[in-house]
């Protein structure tokens, strides 16, 4: 990868970053400025930002519909136990 594909995608990376918008501006602002090293590390640092980002999101949505299908189950559960109740509660009313 050479420098100005290394700059493009650190400011690829930095869009979807958590730094704060002030840094994400110098770092622009300054992306022609920087050593190749820098470079290197910068685009080591956030290609490993944007991998545990997209992990942790990943992880959110898993919870996300686990939690859903519990409440689920729970629903169907507590319907079930009132439909029982009801009917037995007929039931003694009847006999």
């Amino acid at each position: 990868m050479n420098k100005k594909e290394k700059q493009n995608r650190i400011k690829e990376l930095l869009e979807k970053s958590l730094l704060p918008k002030e840094i994400k501006n110098l770092v622009k602002k300054n992306l022609n400025t920087y050593k190749e090293d820098i470079l290197d590390s910068m685009l080591e640092s956030l290609a490993r930002e944007s991998v545990a980002m997209d992990k942790l999101a990943a992880d959110l949505m898993r919870f996300d519909i686990e939690s859903q299908k519990r409440w689920n189950d729970l629903e169907i559960e507590q319907l079930k136990t009132a439909d029982d109740f009801v009917e037995n509660a007929l039931k003694e009313l009847t006999s």
